[in-house]
């Protein structure tokens, strides 16, 4: 036993650690396109300076763990309310989005498949409803902003990003409408709210798949029952 927990927690520990170092990898990533970056990264004295740069990344990675916080606080506030054991959650690493999420394990089972339900949609509800606003808030911030040496300091992306899911095109719509008539190929500069938004709508979709022990598996399960559930994963 003492060596099967041992075992757990390593894996747990490597988890965190690839987790942050997915993050911080994607983070850099999304301004890998940001051509001011390559003009003046050698320039010390730039406004796109390497040590800036580290700044502008740390805090978009700070926003993404901020968001996953909150999906797992929703977890524990959901669970605390129907007097459900939860363990501490294990984090999914992702170099495509810097985090999947996580997987929270069960210490104690409801019981009913209402409160199984509650508890597994708690997280992704409040998540999806957060980072819609901070993307609707990031595409208003780029759209406002009239300063060019403020902009050049954005992340670059491909305009295709605001047409990969109906929520995303949908805000786009309303806030950004000539973005949407860009080509998909076009890149172009947003607000690093826009991306942590974004990244918490992808992990927060991922989460919702009716999928083994993420919560729209452990959603399925509450509605359909282990042995369907098991045949819909």
């Amino acid at each position: 036993i003492t060596i099967n927990t041992t075992k757990y927690n390593v894996k747990k520990v490597l988890a965190v650690i690839f987790s942050l170092v997915t993050t911080i990898t994607y983070t850099v990533a999304i301004y890998a396109l940001n051509p001011y970056l390559h003009d003046n990264q050698s320039d010390l004295s730039s406004p796109l300076s390497i040590p800036l740069l580290v700044n502008q990344c740390l805090p978009v990675a700070l926003g993404i763990f901020a968001l996953q916080a909150v999906h797992e606080i929703s977890h524990m506030l959901a669970a605390k309310h129907y007097n459900i054991k939860l363990g501490w959650p294990i984090p999914l690493p992702s170099l495509q989005i810097g985090m999947f999420g996580s997987i929270t394990p069960y210490q104690s089972f409801p019981n009913q498949r209402r409160d199984l339900f509650d508890v597994s949609m708690s997280g992704p509800t409040v998540t999806l409803l957060l980072s819609t606003l901070l993307s609707a808030l990031g595409l208003y911030l780029t759209v406002a902003s009239s300063s060019f040496e403020v902009i050049s300091t954005y992340p670059v992306v491909p305009c295709t990003l605001l047409r990969s899911s109906v929520v995303l095109g949908t805000v786009t719509s309303f806030i950004a409408p000539k973005l949407m008539l860009l080509p998909p190929t076009q890149v172009i500069p947003l607000h690093p709210l826009f991306l942590i938004g974004l990244t918490g709508l992808f992990s927060s979709a991922l989460n919702l798949l009716p999928i083994g022990r993420l919560d729209g598996g452990r959603a399925s399960m509450a509605v359909y029952g282990r042995r369907s559930a098991s045949l819909i994963s």
